[in-house]
């Protein structure tokens, strides 16, 4: 379940979306182990660098609570606790969330349970 389908199949169901930066036709992230939370993480943290070389303004992404867990379980050191718990909360099913990202560069910081995550992935 947490696998795509094929992109010639995503592009007769999507046909007005672009896939040119998929990086095959199966999906070669997910095999049959599942990844670790560091991998997640380190996935997490290379979304957001892609994000930032973007030229759109709004963007949305669509994905796993467990994912959005994984992303900004990595970020709110600065903020205060009220803060940090609405940024780090558990995603309800099927909930939209607005978020506005702002890009200072890579900085190094601990990817939490698992070593240090390099944003720069």
């Amino acid at each position: 379940c947490d696998g795509r389908r094929t992109v010639t199949e995503l592009m007769g169901e999507f046909p007005n979306f672009d896939f040119m930066e998929m990086p095959g036709e199966e999906d070669a992230l997910h095999g049959d182990e599942r990844e670790t939370a560091r991998q997640c993480r380190e996935r997490a943290l290379r979304l957001l660098t892609w994000l930032s070389a973007r030229p759109e303004r709004c963007i949305a992404v669509v994905t796993h609570s467990e994912f959005l867990r994984h992303l900004f379980g990595q970020f709110g050191d600065t903020l205060d606790e009220e803060d940090r718990c609405v940024l780090q909360r558990s995603a309800k099913n099927c909930e939209l969330r607005s978020v506005v990202l702002c890009s200072h560069g890579p900085v190094e910081r601990d990817g939490g349970g698992g070593g240090a995550a390099d944003p720069s992935l």
